[in-house]
C-alpha cells in the first residue's frame, strides 16, 4: 500500500466544456458524406442519376437543403435514438417512399 487512504482517490478529469457537443456522430457523418459525395458526383457524371433517389438529390438545388439537413437533424437524432435509430429513420421512410413511387 502507498499509505493513501482508500477514499482519497484522485478524481477523474472533468471533460472539456462543449467537447462532446462538437463531435458529429459517426452514422450522421457517414450519411452526410455519402449523400453529399453522390450528389456532387451527379454534376460530373450524369449517369449517377440512375442511382437510388435516396442518395441522389434531383434537382440539384434540393441538395442545398437536404445535405445540411442530414447534419442539422442527424446529430440530435443520433444522440437521442442512437446509430441504429438514425439509420432506421433515414432508410425506412425512404424505402417506403421508393416502393410507393413505383405503384
Amino acid at each position: 500500500m502507498t499509505g493513501a487512504r482508500h477514499d482519497e482517490r484522485t478524481p477523474a478529469p472533468e471533460p472539456r466544456p462543449g467537447a462532446r457537443g462538437r463531435r458529429v456522430p459517426p452514422v450522421t457523418a457517414t450519411l452526410f458524406l455519402v449523400t453529399g459525395a453522390v450528389t456532387a458526383a451527379r454534376f460530373a457524371f450524369p449517369g449517377v442519376l440512375a442511382a437510388p433517389p435516396l442518395l441522389v438529390q434531383s434537382p440539384g438545388r434540393q441538395a442545398l437543403v437536404t445535405v445540411p439537413a442530414v447534419v442539422a437533424l442527424g446529430v440530435p437524432a443520433e444522440r437521442i435514438f442512437g446509430a441504429k435509430g438514425v439509420l432506421a429513420l433515414y432508410l425506412v421512410p425512404a424505402a417506403i417512399g421508393e416502393a410507393l413511387g413505383h405503384v
